[in-house]
């Protein structure tokens, strides 16, 4: 009963981290989505600001020198969010590594799970013997180690009551050896 309990918190445990896991994986992926976003931006930013730039034939060149710049800032958030990006995939992968060892061992779990179980009709069998052996146990407490105790109803009638019956209840010890009890008996003749 304890290793049936001790594998419920094991797998209560296994099932609460491969949610825990889950719910990391969906929020790296929520991340590489907003991570995309920003790319696809800077991206379409920069395409137009190189189209801008090729429209203007007669620059300065600071206004040369600040677009470049530009360009060059632009093009450094595009590596970056790449790099995000990359990065948070392989962490995604090994999340999903995790999620499934977690999923293996809960299946191992569940299966020694299953060999410790008891199904209802071990219970209730298992119940029935303790019953019984419970109901032994008190019937040989109950009884003394030299003799057993019976009550027996007894209708006396007297010759001077013949017409009444008289209802009356005698505790009668059975001992052991039938010498005892013959005796017993003859005492009860006497006293009747």
């Amino acid at each position: 009963m304890m290793e049936e309990a001790d594998l419920l918190r094991e797998r209560l445990q296994a099932i609460t981290d491969k949610r825990r896991v889950q719910e990391d994986i969906a929020k790296k992926r929520r991340q590489i989505e907003e991570e995309k976003l920003k790319l696809q931006y800077i991206k379409k930013k920069a395409l137009r600001e190189q189209w801008l730039m090729d429209g203007l034939s007669q620059q300065s060149q600071e206004e040369q020198e600040a677009m470049k710049l530009q360009a060059q800032d632009e093009q450094e958030q595009s590596d970056q969010l790449q790099s995000n990006i990359h990065r948070i995939e392989k962490e995604i992968e090994a999340l999903e590594t995790q999620e499934l060892n977690i999923s293996a061992n809960e299946e191992v779990i569940l299966k020694r799970l299953k060999e410790v179980e008891k199904t209802a009709e071990d219970i209730i069998k298992k119940a029935t013997v303790a019953a019984i052996e419970m109901e032994e146990k008190e019937l040989k407490e109950g009884c003394s180690t030299t003799e057993n105790h019976n009550s027996f109803s007894i209708t006396m009638e007297t010759t001077e009551q013949s017409e009444s019956a008289i209802d009356c209840e005698v505790e009668v010890a059975v001992a052991d050896s039938p010498e005892k009890g013959r005796t017993q008996i003859q005492m009860m003749n006497n006293f009747v």
